[in-house]
């Protein structure tokens, strides 16, 4: 589970998808907005019901979230600019790594 502080409040979510920017990639997009209210940037998960039932939902619900909190990188990263994200995943990758590099490079774009 995400620390609370890192954890975006669903009230959050419409606001971010309809006046972020968009980064797709393959398996899902990322979409942000940097503000300066914030200390510590806030993720939120949304996983589509096309990528099949609740299993694998969770399952990748569960992957995105290890990445976001394990990776190194991402986490210096992310703590320099304070930003809102929201992860829309729409299609299963059971592949940490792939997912991983996904969204490193989609992170990376965003944060320049």
């Amino acid at each position: 589970m995400l620390p609370k502080q890192y954890r975006l409040p669903k009230e959050k979510f419409q606001y971010i998808y309809k006046n972020g920017k968009k980064l797709r990639g393959k398996y899902g997009m990322l979409v942000f907005v940097r503000t300066e209210e914030l200390e510590n940037p806030q993720l939120g998960i949304v996983v589509s019901k096309k990528i099949g039932n609740a299993v694998m939902r969770h399952k990748m619900t569960r992957l995105i979230r290890n990445i976001f909190v394990n990776t190194v990188n991402l986490k210096k990263e992310l703590k320099t600019s304070p930003t809102l994200l929201q992860y829309v995943a729409f299609e299963y990758c059971e592949d940490y790594h792939l997912l991983e590099k996904e969204l490193a490079s989609q992170l990376e774009k965003a944060l320049q």
